[in-house]
């Protein structure tokens, strides 16, 4: 939380009397209650059986801003002493626990495996329960990458075929004469193929060059930027996995190279006398 903190502000000191009589908001509550920083904040704690709420007045320590909604409309941090104290709770009592794992893919069986040893009434939720919206905008956008790359993929191949066919056609002539002394299909085949590699390459090599830069600068200044309501985050997120751009590069280099092989066909359909005249 600690790179979420507003300017000015502070988090909740947690002293060693009773309770801490303070309280961080989102920037978003302190908005819609027309509040600030360091103002009294009086809250009300909703009792069961239809009793009369009671009332607390609470300081605002400080101002948080996560760029989630979830978070930022629903999460106050206080002092759990005092919740326990309004429900007449011991030191040992808690409304929940809240565990972070290492792996990842280890959560729903985590998950599981407490939900079994529990009591009745109690229960585990995951995160992807919990704040399900976020994780069907995160699956969303891995179907975007795909996408993303499909298409740029499918350009990059209908780029290069469209370059070495000029190639081709535009050295006609050349392949009737070295057909005519003799020069094999797949020799000359070999030519136009070194020519789209090398094409290929080289533009990997400055679209890495530029990409990679693009990637640095918003990973160093952040310029992108990113509506809140819509993205959960304030900026495009970038994180650079190596092993994933050289996979990107070798697959996109081999798709290219296998497709470079259809304009070269051509060049077996190519007869020596009339190429020779051709113009």
């Amino acid at each position: 939380l600690k790179g979420f903190l507003q300017p000015g502000g502070r988090w909740v000191d947690f002293n060693d009397s009773t309770y801490s009589k303070e309280i961080n908001i989102s920037v978003y509550t302190a908005e819609q209650l027309g509040v600030k920083l360091n103002d009294q904040l009086i809250i009300f704690f909703m009792q069961d059986g239809g009793e009369a709420p009671r009332t607390r007045k609470l300081k605002i320590a400080g101002l948080y801003k996560t760029g989630i909604d979830e978070y930022d409309k629903l999460v106050a941090i206080g002092d759990m002493r005092l919740i326990q104290r309004l429900n007449d709770w011991d030191a040992n009592q808690i409304g929940g626990y809240e565990m972070f794992l290492k792996n990842y893919d280890e959560m729903d069986v985590v998950s599981e495996s407490i939900t079994a040893d529990l009591p009745v009434g109690l229960k585990s939720s995951t995160i992807k329960e919990l704040y399900p919206s976020i994780f069907d905008w995160l699956s969303m956008q891995n179907y975007t990458i795909v996408i993303v790359l499909a298409i740029m993929v499918a350009i990059a191949i209908l780029n290069l075929v469209t370059c070495l066919l000029i190639l081709v056609l535009e050295r006609t002539r050349m392949i009737g004469i070295l057909k005519a002394v003799g020069g094999e299909n797949f020799t000359i085949q070999k030519v136009f193929l070194y020519q789209g590699a090398i094409i290929t390459f080289f533009g990997l090599f400055f679209g890495n060059i530029f990409g990679l830069l693009i990637c640095w600068l918003q990973m160093k200044f952040g310029f992108i930027k990113l509506p809140e309501d819509a993205y959960f985050m304030s900026e495009a997120a970038v994180n650079i996995v190596w092993w994933q751009v050289g996979a990107v590069n070798i697959a996109t280099f081999i798709i290219c190279f296998v497709v470079l092989l259809i304009p070269t066909v051509i060049i077996r359909r190519i007869q020596p006398v009339r190429a020779i005249q051709f113009r």
